[in-house]
């Protein structure tokens, strides 16, 4: 890594802020020539998000060369598509080199796709559908409280998507949950693709957040690096119960004068001349020529890093053997089953099976299971498309998560919940009852 912060520091040093500007400065040139040389992208959010970016990393635990390490912090980027600002933050912290982030940027067959993904060396989650990134990120910290392990999660949100349902869920929950390991950073820089957010769908962000009983922080500037550095650090340390969202007043397009609060950058490049005349307001050379070059030799995928699935061990308890003619229902047969996997596998207050129910725990047979491990037992209320997203969470860290609820709930509601799970290799057991074609 190149910059590592402490924590304990009640502010930054002149030299660190020095450190943090050049990131800026060069993580802004790569984000600006991402997205020209491959003439789609997402610059605005990417420059927006990039101080509170690039400060969160200087904090966390993690190690570039050991992406994997179990006891690292997770990241989780609600807002995939600032995959450009993902990128150059990543490479700054060496995770790759900018070589092959600039030269694969958007192209067919590399490591670096237009949203972020798990094939990118320190990139914890496939994301692109707006609104999912925090369920994921509850399942993540409700996980690691489940399995008594110290590990933050912080996820990146942008305003515009808090206008989907399913985020007030995820509040309620990681709320009643106590998820005091979870830290909400917020985009708050006021535009999304069609103009404002107060002209699309006005709404007070803070408040969903307060009203649940949040720890709620404003900051007024949140490319001030010492105010963000302090405000962070407090959330980090803090062990009180409750969770923390930081709502960064951001400025689309920081960095940039003619791009700055322009929301026509959200998802468009420069163009050539535009590119030319932003290079010389950062006072570098424009590299573009050269870069687009080298775009012209095969796809690079060195990088390229599989999805890592947790090695669970689990042992399938007793057999649980029927007498001929015994008349028993298929839902309370599975009951029976989950029950005995708690009884093989939750063992000295150690979890590797969970089970999530949303209001439905007689209905779906979970009362046993809940009884014998009431740590594993998730109740998430009538919340579907939340605890369908927050199974990908739990299970990606090895918990053998159930999540059972009616089949109508199950495969239709959340079905675009259940494919980006699919996408994650997270591996959720979805168990469905009152399916048939009688039942609504």
């Amino acid at each position: 890594m190149t910059l590592q912060l402490t924590m304990q520091s009640n502010e930054l040093s002149s030299e660190e802020l020095s450190t943090l500007q050049e990131m800026r400065v060069r993580c802004t040139k790569n984000i600006l020539l991402s997205t020209s040389l491959a003439g789609s992208g997402h610059p605005g959010g990417s420059l927006s998000s990039l101080d509170n970016l690039l400060v969160t990393y200087g904090c966390i635990r993690h190690d570039a060369k050991d992406p994997a390490m179990e006891e690292r912090d997770r990241v989780i980027m609600s807002i995939g598509h600032v995959s450009p600002g993902v990128y150059s933050t990543l490479s700054e912290y060496g995770y790759f080199k900018e070589d092959d982030f600039l030269t694969g940027f958007r192209r067919t067959g590399s490591g670096f796709p237009g949203h972020v993904e798990r094939i990118v060396p320190g990139v914890e989650w496939d994301t692109g559908n707006l609104g999912q990134g925090l369920s994921t990120a509850v399942g993540l910290a409700h996980g690691f409280k489940i399995q008594d392990k110290p590990n933050q999660v912080i996820v990146f949100m942008g305003d515009g998507e808090h206008q989907k349902g399913q985020i007030i869920e995820a509040i309620r929950y990681a709320s009643k949950y106590k998820l005091d390991n979870l830290i909400v950073i917020v985009d708050r820089n006021h535009l999304q693709i069609c103009g404002t957010t107060e002209e699309v769908m006005p709404q007070s962000i803070r408040s969903l957040y307060s009203t649940n009983n949040w720890d709620v922080n404003y900051m007024e500037d949140g490319h001030d690096c010492n105010a963000y550095f302090q405000t962070f650090s407090k959330a980090y340390q803090k062990e009180d119960g409750v969770p923390t969202v930081i709502v960064s007043r951001t400025t689309m397009g920081k960095g940039i004068s003619f791009m700055e609060n322009m929301a026509k950058y959200h998802g468009s490049p420069l163009d050539r001349d535009s590119l030319s005349k932003a290079m010389q307001e950062l006072g570098v050379d424009d590299e573009f020529d050269k870069w687009n070059t080298l775009r012209e030799n095969p796809v690079g995928t060195k990088t390229i890093q599989g999805y890592v699935t947790p090695d669970v061990q689990i042992t399938g308890g007793d057999p649980i053997v029927y007498e001929a003619g015994t008349m028993l229902d298929n839902r309370s047969a599975y009951g029976n089953a989950l029950l005995g996997l708690a009884e093989a596998n939750n063992i000295d207050g150690k979890m590797k099976i969970a089970g999530i129910s949303c209001d439905l725990e007689g209905s779906v047979k979970m009362g046993g299971f809940h009884k014998h491990s009431p740590k594993a037992y998730i109740e998430a209320g009538i919340q579907e498309h939340h605890s369908a997203t927050m199974a990908g969470g739990l299970a990606s860290l090895g918990l053998v998560t159930f999540f059972s609820t009616f089949g109508a709930f199950a495969v239709s509601e959340v079905y675009n919940q259940t494919r980006l799970n699919d996408f994650n290799h997270a591996g959720v057991k979805v168990v469905a009852t009152h399916v048939g074609l009688d039942v609504g």
